[in-house]
């Protein structure tokens, strides 16, 4: 069994690793296992070395150069893992090859070394203007609006893995400032454009039912209405029949009238009786 020590308090571990001579030194620092070599064989000089490295990465941490929290390229690889796995046979491979490619080469480079906390809205625009610049240095002309949000998709769905873990509160502002709001059909004036519409195609059926009417072909209600020998059944309200009634409603109507009307036609010409001029 290798030799061990502790010092300050069981925070540093000392010890040696088997077929080594050197001591080395461990501990569990801001949420990680830290380890390094003190590369030396006497166990007081390696006890004050280990001493001084743990100093060290305290006053590192304090200064910030030390997270307390995983960094974006950590989390990055385990949603590629997850990600891997769980859409397994679900998703087109190229896509899945594309969000590999998309976080190794644009996303791990830019965020990596941050914390997961530290991509905020304004982190998330300084990586679509570096983007921007990138890609007019490289080919002249600055990528398209589609592959920057495939990106920001990546990124959002990474950042979604680490509020799913509790390693973030909030996920940050990922919309896009300075740019118009596209035209959204629902909206102010859609009900003004709807109902001008729908009167377009209501004249246009009413044009269409007068042209039919001027050729002589009209339907059998609009014939027993105006035929001189039917008495009259009743005032036929104007716009009865317009274009504002359902299609079911108004065939339901013109077959109804049409049956009374034809009954009145057979009860006049059976009787003899010539109906009044109206």
């Amino acid at each position: 069994m290798p030799e061990q020590h502790t010092i300050l308090g069981g925070k540093v571990h000392v010890y040696k690793r088997p077929n080594s001579s050197l001591w080395q030194c461990s501990s569990y620092f801001a949420g990680k296992n830290r380890r390094t070599t003190t590369k030396e064989e006497s166990l007081s000089k390696a006890k004050e070395i280990a001493e001084d490295w743990y100093l060290q990465l305290r006053g590192k941490l304090r200064a910030g150069e030390i997270k307390s929290e995983k960094t974006f390229r950590e989390v990055s690889e385990h949603y590629l893992r997850e990600y891997d796995i769980i859409t397994q046979g679900q998703r087109n491979q190229r896509y899945v090859d594309g969000q590999h490619w998309r976080s190794r080469v644009h996303l791990v480079p830019f965020f990596g070394n941050l914390g997961i906390s530290e991509i905020t809205a304004g982190k998330i625009q300084e990586y679509r203007v570096h983007r921007h610049q990138q890609a007019i240095a490289k080919r002249g002309k600055p990528p398209g609006h589609s592959t920057i949000h495939q990106e920001i998709v990546t990124l959002r769905q990474t950042l979604k893995t680490a509020l799913r873990h509790a390693w973030l509160d909030r996920l940050p502002d990922f919309s896009e400032p300075y740019r118009s709001s596209p035209k959204s059909p629902i909206g102010r004036g859609s009900h003004q454009r709807n109902t001008k519409s729908s009167t377009k195609r209501h004249e246009s059926a009413r044009m269409s039912r007068k042209k039919r009417d001027s050729t002589g072909k009209r339907n059998s209600c609009t014939t027993l209405c105006y035929s001189p020998s039917i008495p009259d059944c009743g005032p036929t309200r104007h716009g009865a029949f317009s274009s504002g009634m359902s299609r079911s409603l108004m065939t339901r109507i013109w077959v109804r009238r049409s049956w009374r009307l034809k009954s009145a036609e057979s009860a006049a010409s059976d009787s003899a009786r010539v109906c009044p001029a109206q």
